[in-house]
């Protein structure tokens, strides 16, 4: 099993530029930044290249998990 460091500088870096991509102008740089460096959204980045995503006992609300998963893996095309 890999473990991805949600500190390390290049998982940062790939989730920033995902975030940028997906939102755009619509993301302000400093939230980008803020957002990059958040382990939720780093896991929704990897959707596709990971099987799970784990937190501990500090979840994130309901919220945050479903921003993350919007603005990164977005919805299905009918």
């Amino acid at each position: 099993m890999q473990v991805v460091d949600a500190g390390a500088a290049d998982a940062i870096e790939r989730t920033a530029r995902a975030l940028a991509e997906a939102r755009g102008d619509r993301l302000a740089p400093a939230d980008r930044d803020r957002y990059a460096r958040d382990p939720l959204f780093q896991a929704r980045r990897w959707c596709g290249a990971a099987s799970r995503s784990v937190r501990g006992r500090r979840d994130p609300p309901t919220a945050d998990v479903l921003r993350a998963a919007l603005w990164l893996i977005g919805l299905a095309r009918r």
